[in-house]
């Protein structure tokens, strides 16, 4: 693998922590991260990896880095998953001590035949191995996608909002402290530190909704957690229905807010899937019904529109 071919794929990939990745995948990309670094740093004046001296460019510095940092992470769990171990032993670079063995690690040669995490990443699909063939392997598994998504669902709504009490709490302090908005307080150093707690709190109860959820995708047979995954997907019913739905439109009239209501009807398709799972530990198999539905943009029809009327305010 070359040094375009890491980038492309690594930013296809953007944030699956799932599957492996080869040494060159992951070196090759390290080599990009630095040099995305160092031209950001360049152009935002820091000194090097710190924030930028002038403090209104710090939020749209994070923004930035934060297109290389996803993508970073994920391809070094991935290259743990080569290696066969645990993305989590990335934590272990944070103890310091633990930087050299997580060197040694990244720069080990990759298992050649299929682990736990999947098919070796230089594999053709052809020559993949079925989890018939090796009892550890294991195929793509949609149902852990979606935990992933419900796992960051939860943390936004929940720990998302009760880290707003925390920045709210924070704000108040900084303000009370620095003798108000007049003392010549940036914005920044508000919301800077309230945006590290909101994803500081968002991370942590990331991790902890994934662990409640793993609990509950247990195998009902051999109670082994997170163990059902997914074979293969089987399409068994499409059909199209039209719908009758409304929509509100809103402007301002002389400073007040005028709303009236938008009838349409619009085509939507319903797609109906048998998923096959199979516990990966006691072969226990089960059958689980999803549909998935979409509208259709261009069958959208307006049908009515309602009057304006004063919103009350």
């Amino acid at each position: 693998m070359n040094f375009i071919q890491s980038i492309s794929i690594c930013f296809s990939r953007f944030a699956s922590f799932r599957g492996r990745a080869s040494r060159s995948e992951y070196w090759w990309f390290s080599l990009f991260t630095l040099i995305y670094v160092l031209g950001v740093d360049f152009i935002f004046r820091t000194d090097f990896i710190l924030f930028p001296t002038d403090r209104d460019t710090w939020i749209p510095y994070l923004v930035v880095m934060l297109g290389v940092l996803i993508p970073s992470l994920a391809v070094t769990v991935r290259r743990f998953h080569d290696i066969d171990k645990s993305g989590w032993n990335y934590l272990w670079v944070f103890t310091i001590v633990g930087i050299i063995p997580v060197l040694m690690w990244l720069y080990r040669e990759g298992t050649k035949e299929v682990n736990r995490f999947g098919n070796p990443p230089d594999v053709r699909p052809s020559q993949r191995q079925s989890p018939s063939d090796v009892e550890l392997a294991t195929e793509e598994d949609v149902a852990q996608s979606f935990d992933y998504q419900l796992a960051l669902q939860r943390s936004i709504i929940v720990w998302g909002g009760v880290s707003l009490f925390f920045d709210f709490a924070y704000a108040i302090y900084v303000m009370g402290t620095s003798g108000g908005a007049g003392s010549g307080l940036s914005i920044t150093d508000i919301l800077l530190p309230a945006l590290f707690i909101s994803t500081l709190f968002i991370t942590l109860g990331f991790f902890y909704n994934l662990n409640l959820i793993k609990e509950e995708r247990k195998c009902p047979k051999c109670s082994a957690a997170w163990s059902m995954l997914l074979q293969k997907t089987i399409l068994t019913d499409k059909s199209t229905e039209t719908l009758n739905r409304t929509e509100q439109e809103r402007k301002k009239i002389n400073n007040r807010t005028y709303h009236r209501d938008i009838f349409y009807k619009i085509d939507c398709t319903y797609s109906s899937f048998d998923e096959f799972h199979q516990c990966k530990k006691c072969r226990y198999e089960e059958i689980r019904k999803r549909v998935e539905s979409s509208d259709i943009p261009y069958t959208k029809e307006v049908t009515a529109v309602g009057e304006w009327t004063w919103s009350g305010y």
